[in-house]
């Protein structure tokens, strides 16, 4: 059904009617229209509600972030919201492994620490693949750095404990202090049995080692010492290998080779009541003092030791030097300071 025409010029009650049933029915269709809109939008808010996430439905509304940022779809902006929030479980779950076993290496020092060993300890180091936030000093979990393996140390009386380290470069200050044991032994992972310390490169190097009031029998083998420029003083004189007031330390196989020459400096000090071997292959190279024995401290010195271009071999300042290097070895080979004595071979006394 739609309007009805006029179909003659007579405007009278039948104009009247016509007229009438036309403006019902427009009133009627207005209602039926206005039904359909409301019916229309429903669907439409249905549809945005319901529509998939690569929909161009969306309102706008639904891909604005709570920072102002725009999405091209609501899926967009909830999927970067789900994200986010998975990255962040995901690293505070991590946070959380890493934290626990922090804890279990701290209570595994302590426990170490203070209570003891009654078995050797071995411990390894691993600059590439170590960590000293989460390594625990075994062979699959490694320290990064010596110090922390040092740390390790028990304060107590110990049958022994090896540092194992991993070739590498480690510009470190390693200060081992107060520690009473029957032997620390700090060398090479891998085996240097055929390397020459005069002709190549050792495979681990450190910048500087001490040894303070400690107790017991001391071994470093097959280290290369480096950055010496950068390396502690102790009064006034930059050290490589420092023993002071106690035990005994072996240097086995270890080589010194920076130019030193015009720094106030040793690549070997001992002091007060220490004892210390020098020997196997040990090489320096243009170093300003190899050997500094002050204050009662004793050194002996093997033949094996080889060197060339130094400036000072052996200085004895209060102290007691055994042995002497080969002849070349360096410009004064031994010099005496105060009381100090080098027995450059045996004999015996009646």
């Amino acid at each position: 059904m739609g309007l009805i025409k006029l179909l003659s010029n007579n405007i009278a009650l039948k104009w009247k009617e016509t007229f009438n049933q036309n403006v019902d029915y427009l009133n009627k269709l207005e209602t039926t229209l206005k039904e359909r809109d409301d019916q229309l939008n429903t669907r439409v808010d249905n549809l945005v509600l319901h529509s998939g996430g690569d929909s161009p439905n969306e309102v706008v509304d639904a891909r604005v972030n709570h920072i102002g940022e725009t999405f091209a779809t609501l899926q967009g902006r909830l999927t970067d919201t789900e994200k986010k929030v998975s990255e962040s479980v995901s690293t505070l779950e991590k946070n959380q492994a890493d934290i626990k076993a922090q804890v279990a290496q701290l209570n595994n020092s302590v426990e170490t620490i203070i209570g003891g060993s009654a078995d050797w300890i071995n411990l390894y180091v691993s600059a590439d693949l170590g960590s000293d936030q989460i390594g625990d000093g075994s062979e699959e979990k490694p320290f990064a750095t010596i110090q922390m393996a040092v740390n390790q140390i028990p304060l107590v009386s110990i049958p022994g404990i090896s540092i194992w380290v991993d070739d590498g470069v480690y510009l470190e200050d390693v200060f081992i202090r107060n520690v009473s044991a029957t032997t620390i032994h700090i060398g090479p992972k891998n085996d240097t049995s055929v390397i020459d310390p005069s002709k190549s490169d050792m495979p681990v190097k450190l910048r500087s080692l001490t040894f303070y009031q400690c107790k017991g029998f001391f071994k470093v083998t097959g280290l290369q010492f480096v950055d010496t420029i950068n390396a502690p003083k102790n009064s006034g004189l930059i050290y490589s290998l420092m023993l002071l007031q106690g035990g005994y330390l072996s240097v086995d196989k270890c080589k010194f080779a920076e130019d030193n020459r015009n720094l106030i400096s040793a690549a070997i000090y001992t002091e007060g009541l220490s004892a210390s071997n020098v020997y196997n292959t040990c090489y320096f190279y243009r170093q300003n003092i190899v050997v500094y024995a002050n204050l009662m401290s004793q050194v002996l010195i093997s033949q094996q030791t080889s060197g060339k271009e130094n400036t000072t071999g052996a200085r004895s300042k209060d102290a007691i030097i055994r042995g002497k290097f080969p002849v070349g070895f360096a410009d004064i080979n031994e010099d005496v300071k105060d009381l100090g004595l080098i027995i450059t071979k045996g004999t015996v006394l009646s």
